[in-house]
């Protein structure tokens, strides 16, 4: 989550993902990010990672959420 930005923060360098954005016309059994995650685990290849609510304005996706699932 380093590439998120923040008005209320000032960095001198904006983190980014390596890689490159799938093709979203491919079907994409796993989570859209694994092939540029660097958390990535064999269950996002395999599934795509229920949307989790985390506070009123945010919300994820991602099986790291839910280490007790991750193999």
């Amino acid at each position: 989550l380093e590439c998120v930005i923040s008005i209320d923060e000032f960095r001198e360098k904006i983190e980014y993902i390596d890689g490159t954005v799938p093709n979203l016309i491919d079907n994409i059994n796993g989570c859209l990010y694994e092939s540029r995650c660097t958390s990535r685990k064999p269950v996002c290849r395999k599934n795509k990672p229920p949307m989790t609510i985390i506070s009123e304005e945010h919300c994820a996706a991602c099986w790291m959420l839910y280490p007790n699932r991750v193999s």
